[in-house]
């Protein structure tokens, strides 16, 4: 019963469970102890009870979970700061390898994460996928997270298991302020990953004309090419996002740029269709009848 009590918060009814003789660390089928769930669910007066009379306050779950991690991701900040006078370790990782720091980041915990960062925890650990808290905080937009974590010293150009860095992360997704943040913060605008794609060609090939424009306000170069050689305004047509295609080739993006099998920007959106995108590319002066690999004129 002291797990149902610690999830409800009712105080009174875990005083008598204890006194009654229940272990304060007993765990259930999920291998949670009672203060785990009163951490998850933000209730102040029964991790302060649950602590007092002598929870272990680093004890896991089955997927490594502590009490901090669960008080972090959801935000509970009060209780993040009650645990953290109990003396947990800061950095344990669950089985993804996420620290209470990545939590509290993921979903932009702004209070929970300073608390942990004032403890002292580490700004800079990664996941088993290479992820940063600043990455995980650029990915969801958490823009007030980002700048908390990047005033805490967090390193702006690392990158994860496939080579992307945090504005390679806020720029796919079309985060115009975290993009903004990590660029004043000193952020490579024109880091690659593993397949040699750019802040900028992500951006153009999810059609976030704001990101894009930042980028480009940033020096990023308009004419590098991915791994497969295709270019950021070769994406945008391809995808037919008619407002990053303006903005590109008023930066002096290259209308007859190719890619590996000498595709144009004008040939891919002439298949695909974009008749508008087409008629934007054809007032750039392409050359007209460019052929691919193969011979054929798209």
């Amino acid at each position: 019963m002291l797990h149902d009590h610690s999830y409800c918060g009712d105080v009174s009814k875990i005083r008598v469970a204890l006194q009654a003789g229940e272990a304060v660390d007993s765990k259930d089928g999920r291998q949670a102890t009672a203060l785990s769930y009163a951490s998850f669910e933000g209730h102040v007066g029964a991790v302060r009870v649950l602590l007092e009379a002598g929870a272990a306050v680093d004890s896991i779950d089955e997927v490594c979970t502590t009490s901090l991690m669960n008080a972090s991701g959801k935000g509970h900040a009060v209780v993040v700061r009650g645990l953290l006078k109990a003396g947990p370790v800061l950095d344990l990782k669950d089985n993804d390898g996420y620290t209470a720091l990545m939590h509290a980041s993921a979903s932009g915990h702004v209070d929970a994460m300073r608390a942990l960062l004032e403890a002292g925890a580490a700004v800079d650990l990664i996941d088993k996928i290479a992820m940063t808290a600043l990455m995980y905080a650029s990915e969801d937009g958490c823009e007030a997270a980002v700048r908390v974590l990047l005033e805490a010293g967090a390193a702006v150009d690392l990158k994860d298991a496939t080579g992307r860095s945090a504005l390679i992360l806020a720029s796919t997704v079309g985060y115009e302020g975290v993009v903004r943040a990590l660029l004043e913060a000193g952020a490579a605008v024109d880091l690659i990953d593993k397949i040699a794609m750019t802040a900028l060609m992500y951006a153009s090939e999810e059609g976030c004309e704001a990101a894009v424009r930042v980028l480009l306000e940033a020096g990023a170069a308009v004419d590098l090419k991915d791994a497969t050689g295709r270019s950021a305004l070769i994406l945008a047509s391809t995808v037919g996002y008619e407002g990053v295609v303006r903005v590109l080739l008023e930066a002096g993006a290259a209308v007859d740029s190719i890619d590996e099998a000498c595709t144009t920007s004008l040939m891919n959106a002439s298949e695909k269709g974009h008749e508008v995108v087409v008629r934007v590319l054809l007032e750039a002066g392409p050359v007209l009848d460019l052929k691919t690999t193969t011979g054929t004129r798209r």
